[in-house]
């Protein structure tokens, strides 16, 4: 906080013009003095990680389980019921476009990451605003907006290249 020579806006104190300088001491600030003697640096290396394919190759597992545990949860059974309800299929398949195109998947390919992150934050928004996943079997006869936008991106997970799913 800089202190002019007439007001300190962090004390609200008038300073004298002849008495400008740093504001008066305040308890709740440290000085370098009251920290303690310093800590040793740490070598830099030791910071890093050492193959950075450890972190992706971690994401990249995380991604593919997220939609490994959806498809088993809703997609296996919910894209079943879709191919027996012609009303529900279309009903995913509009989900579905809307899901491409929050993903920009018309200018570029739909990756598993893309879909498990879409998924994985549909659930949080939807966990915030007090949906809660079903716990016995889902009715699919009258699907909830949640499940039906889930169930179209287990439908764009089947479009993936199967090879990034294993």
């Amino acid at each position: 906080m800089v202190c002019l020579p007439d007001f300190c806006p962090r004390t609200g104190d008038s300073i004298p013009a002849d008495e400008a300088g740093p504001p008066p001491d305040d308890p709740g600030i440290r000085h370098s003095a009251e920290t303690g003697p310093p800590l040793p640096a740490l070598a830099s290396d030791t910071m890093r990680v050492p193959n950075n394919r450890v972190a992706t190759r971690s994401a990249a597992v995380a991604a593919r389980t997220t939609l490994t545990t959806l498809t088993a949860a809703v997609g296996t059974a919910g894209l079943a019921a879709a191919h027996a309800n012609p009303g529900l299929l279309a009903e995913v398949d509009q989900h579905a476009a809307g899901v491409r195109d929050s993903l920009h998947g018309d200018r570029r390919p739909l990756t598993v990451a893309a879909l498990a992150g879409y998924a994985e934050g549909l659930r949080e928004a939807a966990a915030e605003h007090g949906w809660t996943p079903p716990a016995e079997p889902v009715d699919w006869s009258e699907p909830d907006w949640t499940l039906t936008r889930l169930l179209a991106v287990c439908l764009l997970v089947r479009g993936l290249d199967p090879r990034h799913l294993a």
